[in-house]
């Protein structure tokens, strides 16, 4: 036992004259800055970033959808990660296969509206929008997040109404409003900003956040 107290005191002199080193040459603000640095650092396997590289196939998936088509019946969840696990050197083909098929089941279908829904917004009529709201609603009853966004566009149509006079063209986007209540005058407390992120993705594996729209 007395063997081991010398040990650990002997380490912490050499500890305790180390840093005295590290402070005098970079400074003991920057030392305790480094330190602090490595406590907050997450241990263990990195996340696989995969749904950043899945975002050009589901804005794919989304526009097919958006035309009436069905994405899983178009290209499989097989076929979509068998293509990624291939850009993947060094990588296990087949346990990144395994993963990205647990992913797609789980989420596809909820993304492929989520970006249908971001595309709607700019490029298609306000029904469109709308239909899409309402099926991400009941695809997650649990997220409270799509009634916000609905209310948010009542709001802005509303506006649009009371400014204009009419509701807007049966035809116009989101974003033609949203365009048109900004250029003229935008009511007293009316918030334009209904989407955060033009382009989100989806959340960051395994962290929920990645600037996306999941609660």
């Amino acid at each position: 036992m007395a063997d081991q107290n010398n040990s650990n005191e002997d380490q912490t002199d050499e500890l305790k004259a180390a840093i005295a080193r590290l402070s005098s040459k970079f400074g003991q603000a920057a030392v305790l800055k480094a330190v602090e640095g490595t406590k907050r650092r997450k241990m263990g396997r990195p996340s696989e970033q995969d749904w950043k590289e899945l975002h050009q196939s589901m804005l794919a998936d989304a526009r097919l959808y958006l035309r009436g088509g069905d994405p899983l019946a178009e290209k499989s969840n097989y076929a979509i990660a068998k293509e990624l696990s291939e850009r993947k050197p060094g990588h296990s083909q087949d346990s990144t296969v395994r993963r990205l098929l647990r992913k797609l089941s789980g989420k596809r279908l909820k993304y492929v509206r989520i970006n249908a829904l971001l595309i709607a917004a700019a490029e298609h009529p306000l029904s469109v929008y709308l239909n899409l709201l309402s099926e991400l609603r009941n695809l997650d009853p649990q997220s409270t997040i799509w009634q916000r966004y609905e209310a948010a566009t009542e709001e802005v149509l509303a506006a649009y109404k009371d400014v204009f006079g009419v509701a807007p063209p049966v035809d116009a986007s989101l974003d033609t409003v949203m365009t048109a209540l900004s250029e003229y005058s935008v009511p007293q407390g009316l918030n334009l900003q209904i989407w955060p992120d033009r382009h989100p993705t989806p959340a960051a594996d395994g962290a929920g956040g990645d600037e996306s729209l999941e609660e």
